[in-house]
């Protein structure tokens, strides 16, 4: 029965202790913070976009301010969100993402998703790098 099996996955990850119940719930909710990053392609950039709007709104604000430099991703005379997101899934998804796979191997699907929208952000930049 369906009962039995969805019982059975959610005892396949039992924290020791009160830390690692802890910590799991600390990735998953960072996980969940970066939830675009799973979501469908063209939902995905939607995000990005809105993102690094937000980001140069706030580089904007700083310079009024009288801020200099402007913090990182948030100037808009520079390469923003959306040009850096082969090297923020390298160091900072993926790791996230396959540390909850590792834990939770039900959120597979998940990774998968992550994975294939990092494959695009790759390809764009492969050919963003041979048109240059």
């Amino acid at each position: 029965s369906s009962s039995s099996s969805s019982s059975s996955a959610a005892a396949a990850f039992a924290p020791a202790t009160a830390h690692e119940a802890s910590l799991l719930l600390q990735v998953a909710v960072k996980c969940a913070d970066f939830s675009h990053i799973a979501l469908e392609w063209n939902l995905h950039l939607l995000w990005v976009d809105r993102l690094e709007a937000e980001f140069f709104k706030q580089g904007d604000r700083e310079r009024a301010l009288g801020h200099n430099p402007v913090s990182f991703l948030m100037d808009r005379t520079k390469p923003g969100a959306s040009s850096t997101q082969v090297g923020f899934f390298d160091f900072a998804v993926l790791p996230l993402f396959r540390a909850l796979v590792n834990a939770v191997p039900q959120a597979a699907p998940i990774l998968e998703a992550v994975q294939s929208n990092y494959d695009r952000w790759r390809q764009l930049e492969e050919e963003k790098a041979s048109a240059a």
